[in-house]
């Protein structure tokens, strides 16, 4: 086990040290000399974000934040000079969303749903400005999956109704689907009752669907007791 840290050390070493190579052969550049994309500025960028994420998988947290922020603070100026590349603000995301995790993994909640509100608005902003953008539309469904967990353990119930039917709204695996499914129904739990039935409704449809691809429902969650009667229910999994 320790040959193997020690490995997985030099490894992070030597990529850090390329990285580092590369970022500063590009620190100098400057907007006016830009003509063809991508700009010198946003590799800057792309290498500070790599940086960023090799320190965080070495739990280098500090140093991963204070470099993300270096990155967003690029991003963010490109993004406004360059308001036709979708890869800008889908890269912000992805930077946003990385800082979301090292704050959620220290118990700061509420500032992992601030950057996570962030990231979420950035890929959004890349898909309106390309809708077939791919890369963007799986890291939006990454964070926003990632939104709702955080707001469920910070019990923060009706914004967890309104992110959860966004996700299961979105094209994500059918597991995901499942969980965005029980998260409904952990929120109903709290909802008005006026709202009740209709969240229910939604999520027996969202597992119908799932079913349909395949999915094996985890039909012993006690979440799903309020379906247990519904003939939909009694149906998944080939029962």
């Amino acid at each position: 086990t320790l040959d193997r840290s020690s490995a997985a050390s030099d490894v992070y070493k030597r990529q850090i040290e390329v990285v580092d190579e590369m970022i500063t052969g590009l620190a100098n550049a400057k907007k006016e000399e830009e003509t063809t994309w991508p700009v010198a500025r946003y590799v800057h960028a792309m290498g500070l974000n790599e940086r960023a994420r090799i320190l965080q998988l070495q739990s280098k947290n500090d140093e991963s934040v204070a470099t993300a922020q270096k990155a967003i603070a690029l991003l963010e100026e490109l993004k406004g000079d360059y308001k036709d590349a979708p890869e800008v603000p889908r890269m912000l995301g992805m930077s946003y969303g990385n800082m979301a995790i090292i704050y959620a993994n220290r118990g700061n909640r509420e500032e992992a749903v601030r950057l996570t509100d962030l990231a979420v608005a950035n890929c959004e902003v890349a898909l309106r400005t390309d809708p077939t953008e791919r890369q963007a539309l799986r890291i939006l469904a990454t964070h926003q999956r990632f939104l709702v967990y955080t707001l469920r353990h910070l019990k923060d119930w009706p914004r967890v109704e309104t992110e959860a039917l966004k996700l299961g709204k979105m094209r994500i695996p059918p597991l995901w689907r499942e969980g965005a499914a029980r998260d409904l129904l952990r929120s109903a739990l709290r909802a008005p009752e006026e709202r009740v039935a209709a969240m229910r409704e939604t999520a027996m449809k969202w597992l119908v669907q799932v079913d349909g691809e395949g999915h094996q429902v985890n039909l012993s969650n006690e979440y799903y007791d309020p379906l247990r009667d519904d003939e939909r229910f009694q149906q998944l999994n080939g029962q």
